[in-house]
């Protein structure tokens, strides 16, 4: 993984990738397995941080997001979380210049 950037701009993209990922899952229980996924404890926090600046992802949290997934009663696996970490770089892992973000 090379890591992406994420902007406020972005997260609707996002969102849309998480949906194709995990339709399984609530749409309201999506953005936070998304947090957790890309690192943070809730969807509110990390919200709060793209409004300061973008933040570039270096990695995912998988153990995190199934552990919270479990606690919601969401039925996820790797395999799901994978597939989000395919698209997710395939959508914004490509741009080689941040510069404008």
């Amino acid at each position: 993984m090379t890591g992406f950037l994420l902007t406020l701009d972005r997260l609707k993209r996002l969102k849309q990738q998480a949906a194709l990922s995990i339709p399984h899952a609530k749409a309201g229980h999506r953005p936070e397995i998304v947090a957790r996924f890309l690192g943070w404890r809730t969807y509110a926090s990390l919200l709060h941080d793209l409004r300061s600046e973008g933040q570039f992802i270096e990695g995912f949290d998988i153990s995190g997001a199934i552990d919270f997934s479990r606690q919601i009663g969401v039925d996820l696996d790797e395999e799901d979380l994978d597939e989000l970490a395919e698209r997710l770089q395939d959508e914004f892992g490509s741009e080689a210049d941040y510069s404008r973000y």
